[in-house]
C-alpha cells in the first residue's frame, strides 16, 4: 500500500536527520534545511523604509515592499542577477540620514527578479541573530517604522560581536581575598627565616645565648 508520499525513504531519512541537527534559533540555519521543510519567515510591510544603492556619485532610492528576518523585496528597476551581491543602506525615505543611528548598511544577495523588483537575502555577519518584530521595547506597537527596523539590525550586529561565552556567563563581581602589602610580606618572610625550624635548633639557640 502506498503512503502517498513521493519522497524516497533514504531521502526522507536524510532530511529528518538534517531537521534534528539544525536548530532553528538562527535564521541562518533555515537555509540548511530542504526547501519543503523551511519555515517561512514572517514578512511585514514598512511603507516609509527605503534602500539606498550607490551606483555613481548619488544614491538611488528604492522602496522596500516587505521584509523579514531573512530578506526583503526591493522595488527597483535594477537588473541584479540571482547570486549578485549588493550593498544596501536601510533608512527612512528622504535624504541620506546624517546620523549613523538612523541608517544601517547591509550586504544582500539577489535571489529572484521580476518586472517589479528583486528579492534579496541578507548576508549578515556570522553569529548575527536578527529578530525583527520581536523587540520588547515597544511590545504593543507593530514596530514597522524604519527606525524600529534599523534599531533591530544595529542591535543584532552589536550582539554578534560579543563573545558567545560572555553572553551566557553571569559572573558576580565579588572582591577576592586581600593580599598583604609588599612590606608585610617581606616582614613575614624575614620572621620565618629567623624562626628555628626544629627542636635541635631551638636548644642550640638557647645554649649559645
Amino acid at each position: 500500500m502506498g503512503t502517498g508520499c513521493n519522497i524516497p525513504p533514504a531521502s526522507a531519512a536524510r532530511d529528518l536527520r538534517c531537521i534534528r541537527s539544525c536548530p532553528l534559533s538562527s535564521t541562518r540555519n533555515w537555509f540548511r534545511l530542504p526547501l519543503m521543510y523551511r519555515p517561512r519567515a514572517e514578512r511585514r510591510e514598512s511603507s516609509s523604509l527605503i534602500a539606498l544603492h550607490w551606483d555613481g556619485p548619488s544614491p538611488r532610492h528604492s522602496p522596500i515592499a516587505n521584509l523579514s528576518n531573512s530578506g526583503a523585496y526591493v522595488l527597483t528597476s535594477e537588473k541584479w542577477n540571482p547570486g549578485e551581491i549588493v550593498s544596501l543602506t536601510l533608512q527612512r525615505k528622504g535624504e541620506v540620514e546624517e546620523s549613523s543611528r538612523l541608517r544601517f548598511t547591509v550586504q544582500v544577495k539577489a535571489i529572484r527578479r521580476d518586472e517589479d523588483g528583486v528579492g534579496v537575502s541578507f548576508l549578515l555577519p556570522r553569529g548575527t541573530d536578527l529578530r525583527l518584530w520581536e523587540s520588547n521595547i515597544k511590545p504593543h506597537v507593530p514596530q514597522t517604522e524604519p527606525e524600529d527596523v534599523v534599531r533591530e539590525f544595529r542591535t543584532a550586529a552589536a550582539i554578534a560581536h560579543i563573545p558567545r561565552s560572555n553572553r551566557t556567563r553571569n559572573v558576580a563581581s565579588s572582591p577576592g581575598p586581600q593580599q598583604p602589602s609588599g612590606r608585610r610580606r617581606c616582614r613575614s618572610r624575614a620572621s620565618r627565616r629567623r624562626t628555628p625550624r626544629s627542636l635541635s635548633q631551638l636548644k642550640r639557640a638557647k645554649s649559645t645565648s
